[in-house]
């Protein structure tokens, strides 16, 4: 069943911490914002829990493949764990 979020979102993103479950979920209309989502955790993380993200591990989803997202993950020094396809719930950040 589809759900329409109160500002017209149809996707959600979320983001956890395999260690501490840590977490932020965000409500997004287009897939195209997770990049903007994931740099908006990084920096949530790196502010608030004064640590930096070592591994994201992700599906093989178009989203998170984007040029953007592979020069972030290179510049952070982020390690990038693809799943296999069509298992969401292996969806973390270690």
């Amino acid at each position: 069943m589809n759900v329409r979020a109160r500002h017209r979102g149809d996707y959600f993103i979320a983001f956890i911490d395999d260690f501490t479950r840590f977490g932020h979920v965000y409500l997004i209309s287009h897939k195209s914002e997770a990049f903007n989502c994931f740099n908006r955790y990084t920096n949530l993380v790196e502010n608030k829990l004064n640590t930096r993200i070592k591994a994201l591990r992700t599906d093989q989803g178009n989203e998170y493949l984007f040029e953007q997202f592979k020069k972030f993950y290179d510049e952070k020094g982020i390690a990038r764990q693809l799943t296999i396809p069509y298992t969401p719930q292996q969806n973390s950040i270690a």
